[in-house]
């Protein structure tokens, strides 16, 4: 038995389209976690979160064909938003170890491999991350490297302030997130169910390595401003505080830090970007 085959454990890879999804970009991201695994998942679980395009209904449609049993589609017949999805697609997966993938990323080819090999190890971890290499639309060009802190106690003081684990790189452990009632009702859905899984006693980390890369584009720091935005923070971090994750001081912090990013000028917005992501 090789070293590979010492830690594969069974674990479903949980992926959320929509009628704006590439068919192009989900096929190029259903490669990445099959094909080019040194450690293919047990099953693949796609949520059709509302009507999809010809395209990708033929994409999926070629991998349920030739999965079989190991692909998994299940769908929502009008568009109801990723957290609704994605809590669809957790009850229909078999096993307790689910990796989160976007329908337009790629997953490096040693991912699977790391996370399962660390998540035997380290059975007091609920939730496993790591970094993401950002390239542009088209994947040429490598326009930055988000790491995180790795380790729980890093972690914890870290998500007072930012999400502590990129989702798209994540591997949980479902029976925990379907005990804390799945993705919240709270925006960012991601972010929160951290802050609850932190709250609850459960245990994060991050890997140092790159797993997943990521298509990010030069209108993502405008997308990521506005009063509504502001506002949807706004609350997140009250939501926070109420639950006693944060101090009124740390609420403060988080406002004012917030206001700068989401309502200042475009300029000052990309500088701020580049060194606080959220």
């Amino acid at each position: 038995m090789t070293e590979t085959q010492t830690y594969q454990a069974p674990f479903s890879v949980l992926i959320s389209v929509y009628h704006g999804s590439s068919a192009s970009q989900l096929q190029e991201a259903l490669t990445s976690v099959w094909d080019s695994q040194t450690v293919k998942p047990s099953e693949i679980v796609l949520v059709e979160d509302g009507p999809v395009s010809t395209e990708l209904s033929q994409v999926i449609q070629t991998w349920s064909d030739r999965l079989g049993s190991q692909w998994v589609s299940c769908r929502f017949f009008e568009n109801k938003g990723l957290r609704h999805a994605l809590n669809l697609g957790l009850k229909s997966c078999r096993y307790d170890l689910v990796a989160r993938m976007d329908g337009d990323d790629i997953s490096v080819p040693k991912r699977f491999e790391l996370q399962c090999q660390f998540m035997s190890m380290h059975p007091e971890i609920a939730a496993l991350g790591g970094a993401v290499d950002e390239y542009d639309d088209t994947l040429t060009e490598l326009k930055h490297t988000k790491r995180m802190p790795l380790n729980h106690d890093e972690l914890t003081e870290f998500a007072k302030y930012r999400s502590p684990l990129n989702h798209p790189t994540v591997m949980y452990r479902k029976p925990l997130i379907l005990a804390l009632g799945g993705y919240p009702d709270i925006f960012p859905e991601d972010y929160p169910l951290w802050i609850h899984m932190i709250q609850s006693q459960a245990r994060l980390a991050n890997l140092p390595d790159v797993l997943v890369k990521m298509r990010t584009d030069s209108m993502l720091s405008e997308r990521r401003s506005g009063w509504r935005l502001f506002k949807q923070e706004v609350t997140l971090y009250r939501h926070f505080k109420n639950i006693g994750f944060l101090s009124t001081g740390e609420l403060c912090k988080n406002v004012l830090i917030r206001a700068v990013l989401r309502l200042s000028p475009s300029w000052v917005r990309q500088m701020m970007y580049l060194n606080f992501r959220g």
